[in-house]
């Protein structure tokens, strides 16, 4: 990798281009959906879906190509999310769409907009779920592990009511908290 200051101040820009226009998305999507209705929460995801898409190729592509990474990213945390919330799937922080649909979506995009390289769509689609996969099942085993060895869980009644409260005494995520 080139660590010239013409290298990294690309990597900077893309980086920070990509993050802006995830962002950028996120608000767009959710006000066309429910105008004036946008929450600090899925914004932050938005940015951190834009820089984990760009991530695989900040340095080969150019500046429209980051701007399209980062849209593409954005729309990516909005349907992951929605898609999460339909399949009645938890993922209190969506760190699912940020990290696993946006990762690979950053390895897709890179065989799309990186020229001149020998990459190939094949290999990074399978790259791209195979660190998800591994990711999961190395999870999986030590949760697990640490469920039958510790027990992890905690009383339905407090699961129901909220650990922040529970444990810390604050009220976080109140964009997910249940309208009652």
């Amino acid at each position: 990798m080139d660590f010239s200051p013409d290298s990294v101040g690309k990597i900077v820009l893309n980086t920070s281009l990509a993050g802006c226009a995830s962002a950028w998305a996120v608000i767009a999507s959710r006000w066309i959906k429910k105008p004036r209705k946008v929450d600090l929460s899925t914004i932050l995801n938005g940015i951190l879906g834009g820089l984990v898409g760009i991530t695989a190729s900040s340095d080969a592509v150019n500046p429209h190509q980051s701007l399209l990474i980062g849209i593409v990213s954005g729309v990516i945390v909005i349907l992951g999310v929605d898609w999460l919330s339909k399949n009645k799937i938890d993922d209190a922080v969506g760190a699912i769409p940020v990290h696993c649909f946006c990762g690979i979506w950053g390895g897709v995009a890179t065989a799309f907009f990186v020229q001149g390289e020998k990459i190939h769509l094949g290999k990074q689609l399978l790259g791209s779920f195979l660190i998800h996969f591994w990711s999961f099942i190395v999870v999986l085993l030590v949760l697990k592990g640490l469920d039958y060895r510790f027990g992890i869980r905690v009383s339905p009644e407090k699961e129901n009511y909220g650990l922040d409260w529970q444990e810390h005494a604050e009220r976080a995520y109140l964009s997910l908290e249940k309208k009652e």
